[in-house]
Formats: C-alpha cells, sequence, structure tokens
C-alpha cells in the first residue's frame, strides 16, 4: 500500500457535483460525522455533507468514491468522528493517518436520458418491472409502496398498509399528487412537509421516496409540477430532517440523485427494447436497509406521473442534475 509521510493513501476515482470547493486548498474542509462499513460522512460549517465510500457503491452527487481493496471498510481506517478532513499536497487527508489521492479523480455528473421511449411503453416497462420485483419487496419503510405507484399515481384505490411508515405516508402522498396535478402548491407544501423527515435513520424513509420522486419527475418531464415539488422541499428539508437528507434533497430537487437511480431511469425512459431496468433496479434497491426500496417507491411513482402530465414538448428529456441546486449554501 503507498504512503506519503507516513500516511496511508487511496485513489479517488471520482468526484460528485455537489462537492464544490473539495479541490480548493483550504486548512480544514469538514469533520467526520459518522463513520460506516462502506461511507464516511464529513460535515463543513455550514451543514455541507461529503460522502466519503468505497467506490464499489457507485457514484452520487455528494459521494467522493475511493478505490478500496477489496475486504477492506472504511470504519476500518482510523477516520473517528471527529476527525478533520484537510488538503495536503493535492490530497485530501482525513483523520491522522489516511490520505487520498485527487490527481485521478474525474467529476461525476448524472447523464442525460436521452430520446425516450413512448408513454404506452414507459407504463409497460414499469408494470413488467413492478411484477418482477414484488416477490423481493421487504415490507418495511416506503417499500410496499413501490407495488402501489401506479395506482397511486392514476387516482385509483389504494388498500390501507400495515406498516407504520407507510400507513402514515400514504395520504400524504396522495394530497401530493393532487396538489402535484392540480399546481396547487399550498396543498403540495403541506403534503410534502409531513413526508420530509418521516422515518428513522440518517436519510429517512420519506427523504428518499422524495428523492426518487423529484429526479425521475425531472427526468420524465413532469413539467412545472417538478419545479413546485422542488420549491417546497428545499424550503421544508433544513429544518426537517438530518444533515445529509437534506443535502441529498437539495439535489434531488435539481434532477440530480445516485448513479444507480439515473441508470434504472435510463432503462426505463430511454429507447430500444430496453433489459436492464430489472438488474438496475435491484442495484438500486441494494442500498443501506430499506434506503434503495424507498428511493425506488418514489421513483416509480415520478415515471408515472411524468407519463400523465404528458410531455413539455420536443422528443428529449431534460439533462438531469444540470440545474442549480435548490438552496444550496
Amino acid at each position: 500500500m503507498p504512503t506519503m509521510d507516513g500516511l496511508r493513501i487511496f485513489r479517488v476515482t471520482a468526484l460528485g457535483m455537489g462537492l464544490p470547493g473539495l479541490h480548493d486548498p483550504q486548512a480544514e474542509w469538514g469533520r467526520v460525522a459518522a463513520v460506516f462499513r462502506s461511507s464516511c460522512h464529513v460535515m463543513d460549517s455550514g451543514g455541507r455533507v461529503a460522502c466519503i465510500v468505497d467506490g464499489k457503491l457507485g457514484n452520487g452527487p455528494v459521494n467522493v468514491c475511493v478505490d478500496l481493496p477489496d475486504g477492506l471498510a472504511m470504519e476500518d481506517l482510523d477516520a473517528a468522528p471527529g476527525a478533520p478532513l484537510t488538503h495536503l499536497r493535492g490530497h485530501l487527508r482525513l483523520g491522522d493517518g489516511l490520505l487520498l489521492d485527487l490527481s485521478g479523480a474525474q467529476r461525476w455528473t448524472p447523464p442525460p436520458v436521452g430520446p425516450r421511449a413512448p408513454a404506452a411503453e414507459v407504463r409497460r416497462r414499469v408494470r413488467a418491472l413492478g411484477e418482477a420485483l414484488a416477490p423481493r419487496a421487504p415490507g418495511e419503510g416506503l417499500a410496499p409502496m413501490a407495488l402501489l405507484a401506479e395506482g397511486i399515481a392514476w387516482g385509483q384505490p389504494v388498500e390501507p398498509e400495515p406498516e407504520p411508515v407507510t400507513a402514515a405516508a400514504l395520504p400524504r402522498v396522495s394530497g401530493l399528487v393532487h396538489g402535484l396535478l392540480s399546481l396547487d402548491a399550498p396543498m403540495v407544501h403541506e403534503s410534502a412537509a409531513g413526508l420530509v423527515g418521516l422515518g428513522p435513520g440518517l436519510t429517512p424513509s420519506g427523504d428518499d421516496y422524495l428523492a426518487g420522486l423529484l429526479v425521475a419527475m425531472t427526468c420524465s418531464e413532469a413539467g412545472p409540477a417538478a419545479s413546485v415539488l422542488g420549491d417546497s422541499v428545499a424550503a421544508l428539508a433544513p429544518d426537517r430532517t438530518t444533515a445529509l437528507g437534506a443535502t441529498l434533497l437539495s439535489h434531488a430537487a435539481a434532477g440530480a440523485g445516485s448513479e444507480d437511480a439515473h441508470l434504472l431511469l435510463a432503462a426505463i425512459l430511454g429507447p430500444g427494447g430496453r433489459s436492464d431496468a430489472e438488474e438496475a433496479a435491484l442495484s438500486l434497491t441494494d442500498r443501506g436497509h430499506t434506503s434503495g426500496w424507498d428511493t425506488l417507491a418514489g421513483l416509480l411513482l415520478g415515471v408515472h406521473l411524468g407519463v400523465r402530465l404528458g410531455d413539455s414538448g420536443g422528443d428529449r428529456l431534460p439533462e438531469c442534475g444540470s440545474a442549480r441546486v435548490r438552496g444550496a449554501r
């Protein structure tokens, strides 16, 4: 393993587009807030969060992807909570024993979806995906809502769910959909307020659901409805959820989500006979305990709403993640 000044060096392969200033020399970018097996979260004085992750987790707006050897976990790297993230001669220094080499890091931005399939084909793909995933869906978080997305989007009766988080979310999501379809900003804001921060964890289920919904609506050309929701979520998040949840929602409001989410959207919305949607969905649902499933549930609703709201014109989708991040500090 390479070293410099007695510090172990690991190569950074990619930096998310939501991490401006990370290359700039400065005494300290932030301090470690939490360490997990595959990720380390660093927060700066303004509440921004950077996620230093094992590169095998994939790209994201605030991910610093590190090429870790197999069998080595982030929690093995002496990056204890409170440790500073500083610059040292073209590297990021994390704590007392770790250097992250930035020399070969690529800037990651969400890829554009490009031309898209007809609306009827998109709906067929989402139905087929739901049927394939149904036996795998857990009964926790908002995962059950992944199988209810079409009914919610098209106003069909939905049976009550016994899972507490889903039971709490269903009436709020129903109100949100009504508000989005009628462009009723106060209704959207009131409904979103009941979802931001809903559930436990660093990224609560409600946050993940809204993030998937926002990214999918942006990529599905949902028009003004996506902006109405994005404005509400960006305004609500700083006071209602965790720092990481608020950071990720601010990027989702601009159409930028995880790499897995964008690959799935490309498979669902793109032209031709795409057969990789199920593989992309399984990769997404593999993230976290229920985080990936929660994101998938919101994403599928966003695709259906995009179909229902119709095209805003033209035969190409907007470039996801290209808008300015709402609420960015």
